[in-house]
């Protein structure tokens, strides 16, 4: 083969290889053309109410309330009166088992919905059905039901009685009508941390729905009684916990 005809080769095989496709050239899809004097849309910043959120970060509805003790619960605190708005079924309830010699009546409540600050009261061997009303139980009795009273208001913030620093409770119990309690209380509370400082004067009165077990019913609501108000929906487990325990 002449050198001619080599060089000619050469040149044609380069020809070949610098050429591509027509479909190559072509974008995958066409970009939409903007009308004269139009801007390009930009993206909308993160943090706007409009942007899409980002994967993983969807808002999560809310959960639907649920039930509470219908009744009203007030409490003054170091001169402060607050309405209780958490009036929790699960820790409002009166109990007899007799098999383990236990009678108790358990009021409890929080000024929020979040559950603080919450205020807890038990009556250790005590039966609303087989009292007479008014009954005024004092934390200071040796004999006769016991009384337990809590003011939490956080996971280390807790005040309780203490008659050693002069922190005790009286409480009066009005009238015990089908399944709704109504009574008052009055007293100091001493912080559980020296450092809190000294007792408090805490006051309070309350009219409850309770949940009964082994408990009758006392009888029906005569006219003039103080009807027990609606509180917020929200609830707290059921299980029977130790006088004096946290919510």
């Amino acid at each position: 083969m002449s050198l001619r005809t080599l060089a000619l080769s050469s040149v044609f095989l380069l020809a070949c290889g610098n050429e591509a496709p027509a479909d190559a050239a072509k974008p995958d899809a066409a970009e939409p053309e903007l009308a004269a004097g139009a801007e390009a849309p930009r993206p909308l910043p993160p943090n706007d109410p409009h942007a899409a959120p980002p994967p993983g970060d969807e808002p999560t509805p809310e959960l639907p309330m649920m039930d509470s003790a219908p009744g009203s619960f007030d409490v003054t605190f170091d001169g402060k009166l607050s309405h209780y708005q958490r009036i929790p079924t699960g820790q409002n309830r009166a109990i007899y088992l007799p098999k383990d010699g236990v009678q108790r009546v358990t009021i409890a409540a929080a000024e929020t919905v979040e559950g603080w600050p919450h205020v807890r009261l038990v009556l250790e061997g005590l039966r609303p059905d087989e009292v007479e009303y008014p009954l005024t139980i004092s934390s200071t009795d040796e004999k006769g039901p016991s009384v337990t009273l809590r003011y939490q208001v956080g996971d280390k913030r807790i005040y309780q009685l203490n008659p050693e620093v002069g922190a005790t409770a009286k409480v009066t119990l009005e009238a015990f009508e089908g399944s709704t309690l109504r009574g008052s209380f009055e007293g100091k509370v001493a912080p559980t941390a020296a450092n809190l400082g000294d007792p408090v004067a805490i006051e309070g009165r309350f009219s409850v729905e309770l949940g009964l077990r082994n408990v009758k019913p006392g009888p029906a609501p005569t006219k003039g009684s103080a009807p027990a108000e609606d509180a917020p929906a929200e609830n707290a487990p059921a299980e029977d916990a130790p006088a004096g325990s946290a919510p």
